[in-house]
């Protein structure tokens, strides 16, 4: 049964739920309103096993846009919170000897960020994958195979997690440990 790995969509989500965004101000100037936006294109490596190993590079974008401003309770205080809607799809096809897989990622979910410094309170992000893995057994014949995966993320930081690098950092965000976490 060939499969999507797990390190695939964990880049996925990681994508999703850490990578900076552009242009944040200060706490004093935070700079973001309704209807900001924006925009990732990536280009992941998907790695599927069908016996032989298919690479399937898929490529597509993830849009991030502040939709609505809410008062809630952060790390034991009423913060101005707002409220980013996330939404993406990626596409791809990988060929080995007489297999052909196509994979299709669609990505929905809403971020909670402070309004004063865009520190990360919460995050639920749902990935859901499409493969289709067509075979030609010669004279067996042709057949094809579909799989379909949905997995859900959500994390609650509390502290807020201050994850924002910098303007001039946004090719690589990383953890303390020096783990790279992503790339856009």
């Amino acid at each position: 049964m060939g499969r999507v790995t797990p390190v695939s969509i964990s880049a996925i989500l990681c994508l999703l739920l850490f990578c900076a965004i552009p242009g944040v101000g200060s706490a004093e100037t935070p700079g973001i309103d309704v209807g900001n936006w924006w925009e990732y294109s990536f280009t992941d490596r998907n790695d599927v096993y069908w016996g032989d190993h298919v690479v399937v590079n898929t490529t597509g974008s993830v849009r991030l846009n502040v939709t609505s401003e809410i008062t809630a309770q952060v790390d034991g205080v009423s913060q101005l919170v707002q409220v980013l809607t996330v939404t993406g799809q990626s596409t791809g096809t990988g060929y080995a000897p007489n297999i052909t897989v196509t994979l299709v990622f669609t990505y929905s979910g809403f971020i909670k960020r402070l309004a004063s410094n865009f520190s990360l309170i919460k995050s639920d992000v749902t990935v859901h994958v499409a493969q289709t893995s067509t075979h030609d057994y010669g004279e067996f014949g042709v057949y094809t195979y579909h799989y379909n995966l949905t997995v859900t993320s959500t994390n609650e930081f509390d502290p807020a997690l201050d994850d924002y690098v910098g303007d001039s950092d946004l090719e690589t965000f990383t953890q303390s440990e020096n783990e790279s976490l992503c790339h856009h």
